[in-house]
């Protein structure tokens, strides 16, 4: 069996965007969404059955993070961590953002930036694509709860 967005919401029970929903999260992004996270959005953008809670991910919560996250760049110095291109897809407690960025393609990898962190700061790698963001999240999510 592959993995792909609608099984993952499937097997969460997670629920997604309906278009209009994903058409105000991109004028709020302020660019245009690479495939794939509109994909993301249109199944489980609304409720990640569980997953990331705590955390700025869903819709309309997701509404402002684009803009806060540039905030947050700026107030540290590092505005270029975080390209003009680039979609907020998560912010987690006000120092740490994922995103990805359109112009590398339709399905392009999630990069991340945590607030003091290193004293050189650079976005890293979280994952080669969204999909492999979430199947990561649900596999760390997943072994946290049966370590509890």
């Amino acid at each position: 069996m592959t993995d792909d967005f609608a099984a993952i919401a499937s097997r969460l029970g997670a629920v997604g965007c309906t278009p209009s929903e994903i058409a105000q999260v991109e004028a709020d992004q302020g660019v245009p969404l690479p495939a794939s996270y509109r994909e993301f959005l249109r199944t489980m953008g609304r409720d990640l059955g569980g997953l990331l809670v705590g955390s700025t991910v869903t819709f309309p919560h997701i509404l402002g993070a684009r803009a806060w996250a540039v905030e947050l760049v700026k107030e540290n110095g590092v505005p270029h961590l975080l390209p003009a291109s680039a979609a907020v897809v998560m912010l987690h407690q006000g120092y740490f953002m994922d995103f990805v960025d359109p112009a590398e393609g339709g399905d392009p990898p999630v990069r991340s930036w945590e607030e003091g962190l290193s004293a050189e700061p650079t976005a890293q790698l979280e994952a080669p694509s969204l999909l492999a963001w979430v199947l990561m999240i649900e596999r760390s999510e997943a072994q946290h709860r049966r370590l509890m």
